[in-house]
């Protein structure tokens, strides 16, 4: 597995620091198990251990990030499936109802749940 630090210019790649290269080799020996086990989810992983998990990029990046730090490396494993253009859903219906309700029209929806009232 080629490391995604690997296709950054010499002089930024030399600055990932070797944890980041630890987590993301953990990351990908257990890929395709945690693609299969949390289908249709984000997931946060740090220390060879899923720490996160959600259906929303950011909410998932900030519970991983309050409980490990390192859990960063979750932006390369997201990063490395849509620069390799890899689907994250497996279910097509499931992953076109996702896109509905992430649609901008469905913002409004999406800020009264927030503010616990039900759209």
């Amino acid at each position: 597995m080629k490391s995604l630090a690997d296709g950054l210019p010499p002089e930024i790649a030399e600055q990932v620091h070797p944890d980041w290269r630890k987590n993301e080799t953990a990351y990908w020996a257990v890929r395709d198990q945690l693609l299969g086990e949390y289908q249709g989810q984000r997931i946060g992983f740090a220390d060879g251990a899923v720490v996160a998990i959600g259906t929303r990029p950011v909410a998932v990046f900030q519970a991983a990030h309050l409980r490990r730090p390192a859990a960063l490396g979750m932006v390369w494993g997201y990063g490395s499936a849509a620069l390799h253009r890899e689907p994250r859903w497996r279910d097509d219906e499931a992953a076109a109802h996702l896109r509905e309700l992430q649609r901008l029209r469905a913002l409004p929806d999406r800020a009264r749940e927030v503010l616990g009232r039900r759209a």
